[in-house]
């Protein structure tokens, strides 16, 4: 079996496991509202952040942001299977997939989503810098880029690769 053929398997294996009875995708509901909050934390400009001391707005975004992240990420390597939590590399160990194919597409989903988070994220925190300070500085794009790629990236992947879900 070829790698493409493989991760249509696991790709439909993730469509087919997202959907309850009503075929409505609940299951990103909870990291949804994390990110809607990371994302509109993100409408302090960083200059204002700077200059009045404001960093728990920072803590905040960091927090925010690593709570959506765990709460993407967790779909894609648990299911509930009537009372217990599963976990999906138990759920397919009979499938000629390996673990390493597994996490490439884990991280193929996170890595987008994160993207996302990212390019919205850049957009407000510069749309609110040039409307209250006639300006954009590299302090605005850095600042987002560590607390809402970085970061969570990171984790993330650490969480994809590092916490084993087999117990």
């Amino acid at each position: 079996m070829k790698n493409k053929e493989r991760q249509v398997i696991i790709e439909e294996f993730y469509k087919i496991m997202r959907k309850n009875a009503l075929g409505i995708d609940l299951k990103w509901f909870p990291g949804g509202l994390f990110t809607i909050c990371e994302v509109m934390l993100c409408i302090t400009p960083f200059q204002r952040i700077y200059s009045e001391r404001d960093w728990w707005i920072v803590s905040y975004i960091i927090f925010m942001g690593l709570w959506s992240m765990v709460l993407y990420i967790m779909p894609y390597q648990r299911f509930k299977e009537g009372e217990k939590n599963v976990s999906i590399y138990k759920k397919l160990r009979y499938i000629p997939i390996s673990k390493r194919e597994l996490q490439k597409v884990q991280v193929i989903h996170f890595s987008k989503y994160v993207a996302k988070i990212f390019g919205v994220a850049l957009g407000i925190q510069l749309l609110a810098s040039f409307y209250d300070y006639g300006s954009i500085t590299w302090q605005n794009v850095l600042y987002i880029v560590v607390v809402t790629l970085l970061i969570p990236w990171i984790f993330g992947i650490m969480e994809i690769y590092f916490v084993e879900m087999e117990k």
